[in-house]
């Protein structure tokens, strides 16, 4: 199995998916982060494969698309202890429980203007 074979394997495991499914890459959603980096702590972070930051960074990054990708991007891949890095950065950005308060009010806050809109136009 080529490299890139490999890590294809491994972002379906970090990201719960089956080959059939194809693979959907974790956006920042509050909501997911838990789930998100459970998966890729047992899947990257405990296989020795991925010991060094340098890997285990290429692979976080692999597995992030929209705000979690743009919160780490411009983290320099090779350099020791950037790995540790993005993680803080995830953390602070997405799995703070005032992030998912915020986000959960704001989502209450729409429905509530939604409903009311409705009900408004009945």
């Amino acid at each position: 199995m080529g490299m890139r074979d490999q890590q294809h394997v491994i972002a379906q495991a970090v990201l719960g998916k089956n080959a059939n499914q194809g693979v959907s890459k974790w956006d920042g959603s509050p909501e997911e982060y838990m789930d998100f980096m459970t998966r890729f702590r047992s899947v990257v972070i405990n296989n020795p494969t991925f010991a060094d930051d340098t890997s285990q960074l290429e692979q976080l990054k692999m597995c992030l698309k929209g705000q979690a990708l743009a919160a780490v991007e411009l983290i320099d891949d090779s350099m020791a202890g950037n790995f540790e890095a993005a993680m803080r950065q995830l953390q602070e950005s997405f799995g703070r429980r005032k992030v998912l308060e915020r986000r959960l009010m704001h989502e209450m806050t729409n429905l509530k203007f939604r409903l009311q809109n409705n009900t408004n136009h009945s």
